[in-house]
């Protein structure tokens, strides 16, 4: 069948069909749902909602009404404004995630582990963290693409850490679907100075979870098991944490459905809003077949990545993905460093001009003579500097700068040179700022 026709429209060879329309849905749907690219390590709605965030000029602290935010994104990202106003509420949801990968923390009820959805989107409110502020640092340096509506926008984001790999990912799609497991932040950001930088080899971090349930692999089949707490008090089974994505509306749900009712009616809910998991089952009921009650659940990690070389995806390791974005993010937080130290020359620079003018007492020069010593460039720069930079209390203070401008070239010729290292120190850094920006507003 060389064409297919349908009426009112134009043919079309079966061909270039596949070669081109399905081409572009195969994308879409693997690069959005199935995967991720691997120096990235974020969905592409997060990467368009921090490229929001850049446009309206947020950093730490900064406070936006919810929608705002949303509504800034559906610029960039095609989707309805429910959808958008979600996703941003998703990505300042605290429970979610450890507390390094909150790219935004949420003001006003943005729901708990409990099952509550939150407030809705025109009632919340976001700041950004340190996190924000370290993502934006580096936007300046990231490869850009102009999309099919002529915006420019980042091929991709450079994360500090390895967003995946730290957070976890469970995509969901057409076919094959990525599943990272989370893990901690502070082992990850060991295992690649000791395995990509030091040459060691360690084991790769073992599997945790945010919601506190006990995560272990099984060694017969490699899939790692979610397990809720549960703790005997007398004649209950107390549940304090649950596997994630198991709510306790829906846990309730299951053990209504499927134990007796002489059980069921027996259970206590101690979980409020807010407050921590505990549910009160009759002993013996619920501990002896945990996948039955949505208890217990195992997934086998498929490290599927977007290959952009081959334009398709593939399965990866822990250890490639967290090669490729340890590579990438040198890249640019190389490129930043060189234009820290581009920026620093050329203040040096106009310090040394604003002291020769004054050295050769060049106040009673024409323009001409000034222009004829100095260069056209340079003589532009001593006109549009403001007369109190030539004061002699300026001129001193000026010296201190440029010493201070010297010393911080030094040190960050030396960041370069050790670039590795200083990526990692500095995520480590943020980490840290992270743990503290939160722990202030307890």
């Amino acid at each position: 069948m060389a064409e297919t026709k349908r009426s009112n429209r134009d043919s079309i060879k079966v061909s270039e069909y596949i070669d081109v329309f399905y081409r572009k849905f195969w994308n879409n749907q693997n690069i959005d749902r199935n995967t991720f690219l691997p120096q990235e390590q974020l969905l592409t709605v997060n990467r368009h909602i921090i490229w929001a965030a850049y446009k309206l000029g947020m950093s730490k602290g900064d406070e936006r009404k919810t929608v705002q935010l949303a509504g800034e994104t559906a610029k960039y990202h095609i989707a309805g404004d429910a959808t958008i106003q979600d996703s941003v509420k998703g990505m300042a949801t605290d429970y979610r995630r450890q507390v390094a990968c909150r790219v935004f923390h949420g003001v006003g009820n943005f729901g708990s582990p409990s099952g509550d959805l939150g407030a809705a989107a025109r009632y919340t409110s976001i700041q950004g963290t340190p996190l924000l502020s370290a993502i934006i640092k580096d936007i300046p340096y990231v490869p850009k693409k102009v999309d099919e509506t002529g915006e420019i926008l980042p091929a991709w984001i450079s994360m500090p850490y390895p967003m995946m790999l730290v957070n976890g990912a469970s995509q969901i799609g057409l076919g094959k679907a990525a599943y990272f497991c989370e893990r901690d932040v502070n082992e990850v950001m060991d295992w690649i100075e000791d395995n990509l930088l030091k040459g060691e080899n360690t084991p790769i971090p073992h599997p945790i979870s945010s919601t506190g349930c006990h995560v272990w692999v099984n060694p017969k089949n490699g899939y790692v098991v979610y397990e809720a707490v549960i703790n005997k008090e007398g004649k209950y089974d107390v549940i304090t944490a649950l596997p994630p994505k198991v709510s306790v509306y829906n846990l309730m749900l299951t053990l209504n459905k499927k134990l007796p009712k002489s059980v069921s009616s027996k259970i206590l809910d101690a979980s409020g809003e807010g407050a921590p998991i505990c549910i009160k089952v009759p002993h013996g009921h619920i501990t002896k077949s945990l996948s039955k009650y949505n208890l217990q659940n195992a997934r086998k990690e498929a490290h599927y990545i977007w290959d952009e070389d081959l334009d398709t995806m593939r399965m990866s390791t822990f250890e490639e993905v967290a090669s490729i974005w340890f590579r990438e993010r040198q890249k640019i937080v190389k490129m930043r460093l060189e234009a820290e130290i581009a920026k620093s020359e050329r203040d040096i620079h106009r310090i040394n001009l604003i002291a020769e003018h004054q050295e050769k007492n060049m106040d009673p020069w024409e323009e001409e003579k000034i222009i004829e010593y100095f260069g056209p460039e340079d003589a532009n720069i001593i006109f549009n500097t403001t007369k109190r930079a030539f004061l002699p209390g300026s001129l001193r203070k000026n010296e201190e700068i440029k010493k201070k401008l010297i010393k911080e070239i030094s040190e960050t010729k030396k960041n370069i040179k050790n670039i590795g290292q200083f990526v990692i120190n500095e995520a480590r850094d943020l980490i840290k700022e992270q743990e503290k920006f939160y722990k202030d507003k307890e």
